[in-house]
């Protein structure tokens, strides 16, 4: 199959997988769970260890605001889905990045894209919280902790999830 048919198709299953995956848990009951799974992030990040850099990139970032439009979750305003456009943004492209042309393992790649992701969260959420006239620190450190059992979930479900696909994945190319 042609390169660019191949990474539209994923492309388009990685965000559907991003809009659907998120819809199933609030539908299940866990919404307020939800907020604490990152259910946005598990097909976001596993889908950009087999797309390529931009295509990685744009998935992170249309699926939040996608979302959004279609759902109205996560909200416009407050600003969480444009904060989360950035986040998953620079997750993705630090996996694709990471993993396929440093060539790290995938704990090292998750690891990198959290470090990423906090540090980028921490920023956004100082500046959220100025602009709010709230503690910097409080918001900071709140979204920093909220969702630490989502980044958990990450290296509980992708290593095995990216291993069993990469091994389809050559499978499908001899």
């Amino acid at each position: 199959m042609n390169r660019s048919v191949t990474t539209i198709t994923r492309t388009g299953l990685v965000v559907a997988l991003g809009l659907g995956f998120p819809w199933v848990i609030h539908m299940a009951g866990a919404g307020q769970i939800g907020k604490f799974l990152l259910p946005m992030f598990l097909p976001i990040v596993g889908g950009a260890f087999f797309l390529p850099l931009g295509a990685a990139v744009f998935a992170g970032a249309a699926t939040p605001f996608l979302s959004s439009v279609l759902t109205g979750m996560p909200p416009l305003a407050p600003p969480i889905a444009p904060i989360m456009m950035v986040e998953l943004a620079a997750m993705a492209g630090t996996v694709a990045l990471v993993y396929q042309k440093l060539r790290a393992n995938v704990w090292v790649t998750i690891t990198g894209a959290i470090i990423v992701d906090r540090l980028i969260l921490a920023f956004l959420a100082t500046g959220l919280g100025k602009m709010l006239k709230l503690p910097p620190a409080m918001i900071t450190w709140g979204t920093l902790v909220v969702g630490v059992p989502g980044l958990v979930l990450l290296f509980i479900v992708l290593p095995p999830v990216v291993a069993r696909l990469k091994v389809y994945s050559i499978r499908e190319q001899t």
